[in-house]
């Protein structure tokens, strides 16, 4: 299931802004997102299908989540958060 969530992200365009935006979070996020057990590209891949949007950046967040970027229709970018149990706020 994994493999083929990352296909999709990699086929949409969106694979090089997550590995870009994981490159540049600090490593105590990093490691607090991997403790979580949902992974970034499950929390963008949750954004995506709900907002049919096109995902930017996404970055861990202190408690275990998600903050991911997405550029909606009509190119309005806005914030979501996606806590570690894949819920979006």
């Amino acid at each position: 299931m994994k493999t083929l969530q990352i296909l999709l992200i990699a086929a949409c365009g969106c694979f090089t802004s997550i590995t870009h935006a994981d490159t540049y979070t600090p490593v105590f996020a990093q490691q607090l997102a991997k403790k979580s057990g949902l992974s970034m590209q499950e929390a963008t891949a949750i954004v995506r299908r709900a907002t049919r949007g096109r995902v930017v950046s996404a970055s861990p967040t202190k408690n275990g989540g998600y903050k991911v970027r997405v550029v909606l229709d009509g190119g309005r970018v806005k914030t979501y958060k996606v806590d570690r149990n894949g819920r979006m706020k």
